[in-house]
């Protein structure tokens, strides 16, 4: 997973919600659809950050 500012800004709401850590979260967001569709982030299987 990309260790990017932006990466970090679009885990940290993830982890908050879901109570999990940072890296947890980072780890999830390219994982669950509706994590992605929440973020307006591309849902054809690619991740782009």
């Amino acid at each position: 997973m990309d260790s990017s500012p932006d990466t970090h800004a679009m885990a940290a709401p993830v982890s908050l919600l879901l109570n999990l850590s940072d890296r947890q979260a980072a780890e999830t967001v390219p994982c669950r659809i509706d994590i992605r569709y929440a973020l307006a982030l591309e849902l054809d299987g690619r991740m782009r950050m």
